[in-house]
């Protein structure tokens, strides 16, 4: 975007703008929907059977770590 701008192509720099927020709306759009199913899919399964509630709180322990781990080494390759 900012290269287009650079180069003076205005209007090709405000189109470059607008498609990546909307590539990362979708993205996040997406990622959103699919937690909310799966969170959705796993209280069903968790009604039905007591140790999906122990897979459930494993698998959002697992996630929750993951996501630290992978915030961590982004942080540590920018020091």
């Amino acid at each position: 975007m900012l290269f287009a701008l650079s180069l003076d192509l205005i209007a090709l720099g405000i189109i470059l703008g607008i498609m990546i927020s909307m590539g990362m709306a979708l993205t996040m759009s997406i990622v959103v929907l699919i937690a909310i199913s799966g969170k959705l899919a796993s209280f069903n399964i968790a009604q039905k059977n007591k140790t999906a509630i122990l897979v459930e709180h494993s698998i959002e322990t697992f996630a929750g770590a993951a996501l630290a781990t992978i915030g961590l080494l982004l942080l540590f390759a920018n020091i």
